[in-house]
This record gives structure tokens, C-alpha cells and sequence, in this order.
């Protein structure tokens, strides 16, 4: 029997900008910047949900406090403390009051939270939070939290995907399913439209497959630099799995 893969959302991205990248072999750091804003929001959200009402939103100063307790996370990203400090320093009160304004907006469902999707020749891995209207009465429908940087593109992606058919297909109480992108950069906001599952599945299915059969093409190296689509920027940051 052949040994299933093992593919993390983010490398499947990484996959899609260039398929000479190898998700299965090679893990893709993070750039810093998405580091920094993905750990410390993934870590105010803990705090948020660990707190007795959480059904409030925390002060700016409160949530910049949780901010701190994400260097672990930093850290085990490969994103130095000098760094860490810098960010907190200079945009840390911004961000601290954006993710304020947001959990005036949303409530908080579920805390940012790992999950693992299974497909017949492998499974895929992440983590994401679970926001909610409060505009709303109840739970009319889930939002997966995906923090954005400035500049990306507002389009669903396979890490979008990816999450979205993982609450929809482990969510048994019919409530609909969205996706909630937001940039801590910029402040931009925007909902993605609820999926099909017969179109989402087989999109993943087919990368995935694609991704496997692929497994023999050379590893991101010198070859690259004649690349002309610059979708390999940062290769140089690449670690080889154990």
C-alpha cells in the first residue's frame, strides 16, 4: 500500500505559484511579516477565548499584553526577538487596536485552531479561528478568520479552500460556512461567497494528485533563476523536512 503524503495548506499554496516546489519534501517558511501578524493575532485570539466574557472585546491595551505571548510561535517560525520587539514596538498599538475594531464587528467561535482534512492519497493540514456576526442573532453562520498582508489578491486560494471545506464538512449543524478575509495592514476587509463542495473537493483533489506526480521534478535550486514568473522569491528560506 502505498504511504500517504503528508501536505500543509500553505505548501499547497506554494505548489500553485510554482510547480517545481516540492510540498511533500520541502516546507516553505513563512515570510516574516506574515509571521509576525498571523502568531500574535493567533495568540490574542487565545487569550480572548480564554477570557470569562469573551463575549466583549477586550481593551487595545489588554489584547497588545496578549500580543507578547507569541514569541514561541515567532521563535519556532525561524523570526528572530530583535525583530519580534521592532514589530511590537512600531506596529504592535495599531494592530492591538484593528483586532479591537474587529472583535467589536465578529465574535470570536473559535480560537485559532489545528485541523487535519483527508483526501484518498493524502492529508492536508493547517490551523484557523471561527469568527461570527454579532449583528447577527446566533450562530446564522461561521467565519473562518484568514489573516491577509496588504496587496494580496481578493480571491479564494487553495488555504482558503482548504479550511473551508474542513468546517463545512465537520460542521453538523447546517449553519452556513464563509471565509472572513482581513488585513491587519491596511484594515481591508472582505467576505468570501459560501463554495460548492462538488466544485471545492475535486479542485484539491486534482493539486493534490498533481503535486504527487510531480514528486520527481528537480527541487528549487540554481535552475530557478531563470524562472521569468518571480513566484519563487524567498526560495532561499527553504528547509528540507526531516
Amino acid at each position: 500500500m502505498a504511504v500517504r503524503k503528508q501536505f500543509n495548506d500553505r505548501d499547497l499554496l506554494e505548489f500553485m505559484r510554482c510547480p517545481l516546489r516540492q510540498p511533500q519534501v520541502v516546507t516553505y517558511n513563512r515570510p516574516p511579516d506574515t509571521v509576525l501578524a498571523e502568531e500574535v493575532v493567533k495568540a490574542a485570539l487565545i487569550e480572548v477565548f480564554r477570557s470569562p466574557d469573551n463575549a466583549v472585546a477586550p481593551s487595545a491595551a489588554s489584547i497588545l499584553e496578549w500580543m507578547e505571548a507569541a514569541w514561541p510561535g515567532v521563535e519556532a517560525a525561524g523570526v528572530n526577538k530583535q525583530r519580534f520587539k521592532k514589530f511590537l514596538c512600531v506596529s504592535g498599538a495599531r494592530v492591538a487596536s484593528r483586532l479591537r475594531r474587529l472583535l467589536q464587528r465578529y465574535t470570536l467561535f473559535q480560537p485559532v485552531t489545528p485541523y487535519e482534512l483527508s483526501f484518498s492519497r493524502a492529508a492536508v493540514s493547517g490551523e484557523y479561528a471561527v469568527m461570527t456576526d454579532r449583528k447577527k442573532q446566533g450562530c446564522d453562520k461561521l467565519l473562518i478568520l484568514r489573516v491577509r498582508m496588504p496587496g494580496e489578491a481578493h480571491r479564494p486560494d487553495v488555504v482558503n479552500h482548504c479550511r473551508w471545506l474542513h468546517l463545512h464538512t465537520y460542521e453538523r449543524r447546517g449553519v452556513p460556512v464563509g471565509t472572513l478575509n482581513y488585513c491587519f495592514g491596511s484594515e481591508e476587509e472582505w467576505l468570501e461567497r459560501i463554495l460548492e463542495e462538488d466544485a471545492v473537493r475535486p479542485s484539491i483533489t486534482s493539486l493534490i494528485d498533481y503535486a504527487i506526480s510531480n514528486a520527481s521534478v528537480p527541487a528549487p535550486g540554481k535552475h530557478c533563476e531563470d524562472c521569468r514568473t518571480d513566484a519563487c522569491i524567498g526560495d532561499c528560506d527553504a528547509e528540507v523536512k526531516a
